[in-house]
């Protein structure tokens, strides 16, 4: 199974989001926070998950910056 690991501060209402040229499939669920320094957020993704683009959303508030230190994507190739 497909995940992605984000080391991550400020992360609250974040979600991944997997593309590739026809799909979309989202990873997990939305993490509502609150985050710490350090904390390690892991996004499950559902099996046959495939893609070639990540994005990492922050929802809210949105004029404030996700701070990212390490993404780790795990999966089959």
């Amino acid at each position: 199974m497909p995940f992605l690991t984000i080391l991550a501060f400020e992360a609250d209402q974040t979600s991944v989001i997997v593309r590739d040229e026809n799909s979309t499939y989202p990873c997990g669920v939305e993490y509502p926070g609150p985050t710490q320094v350090n904390d390690v957020i892991d996004f499950l993704c559902a099996a046959g998950t495939t893609g070639n683009n990540i994005t990492i959303v922050k929802r809210h508030p949105p004029d404030h910056i996700l701070s990212v230190s390490e993404v780790e994507v795990f999966g089959n190739p």
